[in-house]
């Protein structure tokens, strides 16, 4: 408990700073905007996938594609196939077909 409060008053106060040159930026245009939502799409998108992809196979007990909890080690015996969606792939090939 005492750690998580450390690192809560850690993480405040690193954030009053910026918050004071946060408020003197001049607002953006509906063009800004628009690039500003397209970069945060593109590089918050791996990161938000990457969480969907390890609740389901640690957190959500209900889910299919649960493996094991956190710190569990788990043996899946079987082939991968294109029916596995928890992971995309470029080609949708399974990785024992890669050449």
């Amino acid at each position: 408990m005492r750690t998580c409060t450390g690192m809560a008053l850690s993480c405040l106060l690193l954030l009053t700073p910026i918050s004071s040159f946060a408020s003197a930026q001049v607002e953006a245009g509906p063009e800004e905007a628009r690039e500003i939502a397209k970069e945060a799409y593109i590089y918050a998108n791996p990161v938000v996938d990457n969480y969907r992809i390890q609740y389901a196979y640690f957190v959500d007990r209900k889910s299919p594609e649960f493996r094991a909890p956190w710190n569990q080690i788990y043996n899946m015996a079987r082939v991968f196939t294109p029916d596995d969606k928890a992971i995309q792939t470029a080609n949708g090939q399974p990785l024992s077909e890669s050449a």
